[in-house]
């Protein structure tokens, strides 16, 4: 009997409870660890912009219209402020006028009366949403066009900084260090596209700034997430493919509906406020350039190319209409090999999925179009960065350097680089193209790459991804649940 009580008492003993906190540890700790909830699903990820970063933002805003007051030719800028003087004098009807063989080139008596009234330019035509010419209409009215080309580089200062600290917070879902956004903003200050962009009087710099910031906050500030890209993509439509992508993450999809709500109330506004001819003529302009194929030296076209491939390539931009049906189905295929390979890695990396697809959906937008100028390039910011943060990874650090640098090496120094070497001007042709295709790919395989480390249970990686949570994405979760990670709902 003492012998059966003995066993009992060392039965209770052996019993986990409350006084024993270190009974069975690897136990508790899992246990523990699953039900710690995730601070980023509670109250959402870190700030995109903090006080710094704003005072840094508007630091280099300064000192960006400080620097180019004076240097730049405007060249580009000064077909919105043409357009916003027409429909200021009730002369919108030729808003949309221009040279049918020439895209760059204006036509009219009325455009060149007044193209004089401003500093010797190349003038181009317009080509903008009806909209953004009533915009400038007002714009005109407060201002002188000098004055607004400062405001301009002002405003392109302030966006190059905004675009560094959110593609960081996109990639890295944290505030970037402010010492680091000071070094990348003027590093990229000095990058060809964002030098041609001030120059020319682009607003290229606007639109990545105001993309990237509303995809950094579309989960936590979707309001602004969706107004933004609303805001956009009535400048310019590719973003609407950006949106498109939203719709089908839970956690982004309010900011994506936002943007498609904002963009009916646009075409309402288009429908109320200005004349049918004139959205006519814009919608009449938009199908010519879609059907056409164009060739010149700032159109690096993946389609004007191949149609070019070997002839001596014009500085004005040439319209083609009468082109090999294979020009235009060659950058087709291309582009959907580009979708298929990134909806995969997104499916075998579920943490990274929205990151990986919005990009993807940005550069084929970008790099697959009838039009891709050189300013376009500032593009590589959304790769380049993910590539420089795939390269903590001590698989991918050298390859991931290598691509970046080589990329950079391309559009800094074309004329050094032999894969762009073109009929005339050194190379300066296709090479923007070529170095955001690159880093496009690179940036798949080594989105791919943490994904099979983590399948073959390397160390080191596989600790850090397990700990992410990706989100839940309606076209993926409809079929089986991906290897790749796992989402909150």
């Amino acid at each position: 009997m003492a012998d059966i009580e003995g066993l009992f008492v060392s039965f209770i003993k052996e019993m986990p409870s409350k006084r024993s906190p270190n009974r069975f540890p690897d136990t508790r700790r899992r246990a523990a660890h699953a039900k710690k909830p995730n601070n980023a699903d509670l109250v959402g990820p870190p700030p995109v912009i903090t006080a710094r970063l704003a005072l840094l933002a508007i630091v280099v805003g300064i000192c960006s219209a400080l620097l180019w007051k004076g240097r730049n030719r405007s060249d580009d800028w000064a077909p919105h402020w043409i357009a916003g003087l027409l429909v200021s004098r009730n002369q919108a009807a030729h808003i949309y006028d221009h040279d049918p063989e020439e895209f760059s080139t204006i036509s009219g008596d009325v455009w060149y009366g007044v193209a004089g009234e401003l500093p010797e330019l190349w003038v181009h035509p317009f080509v903008q949403n009806p909209l953004v010419a009533y915009a400038m209409s007002f714009v005109v009215r407060v201002m002188s066009f000098e004055t607004s080309t400062l405001v301009l580089a002002f405003l392109s200062g302030i966006s190059i900084t905004v675009l560094v600290a959110s593609t960081y917070h996109l990639r890295r879902r944290r505030t970037i260090p402010i010492g680091i956004a000071a070094l990348v903003t003027v590093a990229t200050l000095g990058f060809p596209a964002v030098t041609d962009s001030f120059w020319l009087g682009q607003t290229t710099p606007l639109i990545l700034g105001c993309l990237s910031f509303a995809l950094a906050v579309s989960r936590r500030r979707p309001i602004i997430s969706g107004v933004l890209l609303a805001f956009v993509s009535i400048v310019k439509l590719s973003p609407i493919a950006i949106v498109v992508v939203m719709c089908f993450f839970a956690y982004r999809r309010k900011a994506a509906l936002i943007a498609l709500s904002g963009n009916i109330v646009m075409a309402i506004v288009l429908f109320l406020v200005v004349d049918r001819s004139i959205t006519a003529a814009w919608l009449e302009r938009m199908g010519d350039v879609s059907d056409s194929v164009l060739i010149g030296m700032a159109n690096q076209s993946l389609s004007g190319l191949l149609l070019a491939r070997g002839e001596d390539v014009p500085i004005p931009i040439i319209s083609v209409e009468d082109y090999p049906l294979w020009v235009r189905v060659v950058p087709v295929l291309v582009a959907f090999v580009f979708v298929v390979a990134a909806l995969a890695v997104a499916w075998l990396h579920r943490t990274r999925s929205f990151e990986i697809l919005v990009v993807s959906a940005w550069l084929v937008a970008t790099c697959f179009s009838v039009i891709v100028w050189s300013h376009y390039s500032l593009s590589l910011i959304f790769p380049v960065m993910g590539l420089w943060l795939l390269a903590e990874e001590k698989k991918l650090r050298v390859w991931m350097q290598f691509t970046i640098a080589a990329v950079l090496f391309m559009v800094i120094f074309p004329g050094q680089t032999p894969l762009v070497i073109g009929p005339d001007l050194s190379g300066h042709h296709y090479f923007a193209l070529l170095a955001m295709l690159i880093a496009f790919a690179a940036l798949l395989v080594g989105s791919y790459v943490p994904w099979r480390l983590l399948v073959s249970g390397k160390d080191g990686i596989v600790e850090r991804i397990q700990g992410e949570h990706g989100e839940p994405m309606l076209l993926f979760d409809m079929f089986v649940k991906s290897p790749g990670g796992r989402h909150r709902a």
